[in-house]
């Protein structure tokens, strides 16, 4: 078979997403599948090569369902695994050739981590959130009973979070916004301001972008950074 006719398949013969079809470049990183399957189980060899289908397709979902079908079966298609990353891919947005589920930038913002207590141990590395929704690399250098601490790869600090709680975290995303504390806003401005822009000037634009929490006096700041100086860091922020 010439490239061209490669080119144009969607697998390869091995069942894994062809890097020379058409869906190619939205393949995942080996870390990023790692991170997936230690957070997701997946005991049988089929249905793992499958989710890892389902993922490097995300966001073509109708594309993925057909191409698992006919390439694996219906059965490994319908098993709760398979949907379940189906499920995961088409919730999720592509950024910088990345998967990120946006429910794990929510919960960030509540102290809470993508991590359970049985997914890591000391020593793994981890990609993770913090209140700004950005994404970063670290690695797990203290679990406790209750929660877990990741140290920055990039500025070497810590960062404390709650181990992933799924009862938990339904309640957090059914909140939302209404949820995220004052401190937690003020930080999350700090960390959007530009160069040249005043925190308050931060706050006028969360607030006129529709973001809760984010105060119109001019006053405020004054308070609000008083308070964060007194008081202990919010959860996913520096300690």
């Amino acid at each position: 078979m010439n490239l061209f006719a490669e080119a144009k398949k969607v697998l390869d013969k091995d069942g894994k997403v062809n890097a020379l079809g058409p869906y190619g470049k939205q393949k995942l990183t080996g870390r990023e599948i790692s991170t997936y399957f230690r957070r997701n189980k997946v005991s049988d060899a089929q249905v793992k090569k499958a989710v890892q289908v389902a993922l490097d397709l995300g966001g073509a979902d109708s594309i993925a369902r057909k191409e698992i079908k006919k390439f694996y079966g219906d059965k490994i298609l319908k098993s709760k695994e398979v949907q379940q990353a189906l499920q995961f891919a088409n919730e999720s947005v592509i950024e910088n050739g990345q998967i990120i589920n946006e429910n794990y930038r929510e919960l960030a913002k509540h102290g809470m981590g993508a991590e359970t207590k049985n997914s890591i141990k000391v020593g793994t590395e981890v990609d993770y959130y913090r209140g700004d929704g950005a994404k970063y690399m670290g690695k797990i250098i203290k679990m406790t009973p209750k929660g877990y601490i990741v140290k920055d790869d990039k500025n070497g600090k810590n960062y404390q979070f709650t181990y992933h709680d799924r009862m938990k975290a339904k309640k957090y995303l059914k909140q939302g916004d209404e949820a995220v504390s004052p401190d937690q806003q003020a930080a999350i401005a700090i960390a959007k301001k530009k160069k040249n822009e005043s925190v308050m000037d931060t706050y006028k634009t969360m607030w006129a972008e529709g973001e809760k929490y984010a105060p119109i006096e001019e006053n405020m700041e004054r308070k609000i950074m008083s308070k964060m100086r007194k008081s202990k860091a919010p959860k996913g922020l520096p300690r």
